[in-house]
């Protein structure tokens, strides 16, 4: 008998400035407290290539997808580096849309 292992299928990182500024596709699965800086990662199924890409969470996105459930379609337009009028930090800044099913 063979063994052969079975690995997690690591997906691509989405870079907001070299991939494009929008990606759209199925929310597939968030993974919290990853990393040094507990942060949370987002698998989507992109949905033009149909490849499975991953991005990092930051502030904006972990507030905006928080309740999203896998499963649903979203769109997230990256806008850019914004400064916050309170605290005049800089922070990557989104737009996110989700996939209403009437």
């Amino acid at each position: 008998m063979a063994w052969k292992k079975i690995e997690k299928k690591q997906s691509e990182m989405w870079d907001w400035e070299k991939d494009g500024n929008e990606l759209e596709g199925e929310l597939i699965e968030i993974q919290e407290n990853v990393g040094t800086n507990n942060s949370s990662i987002y698998r989507v199924k992109h949905s033009v290539s149909g490849e499975e890409v991953s991005f990092w969470g930051n502030t904006v996105l972990d507030n905006r997808l928080k309740d999203i459930e896998p499963g649903t379609k979203i769109k997230i337009h990256y806008l850019g580096i914004a400064t916050s009028p309170k605290t005049n930090r800089k922070y990557k800044d989104f737009e996110i849309w989700e996939d209403v099913k009437e």
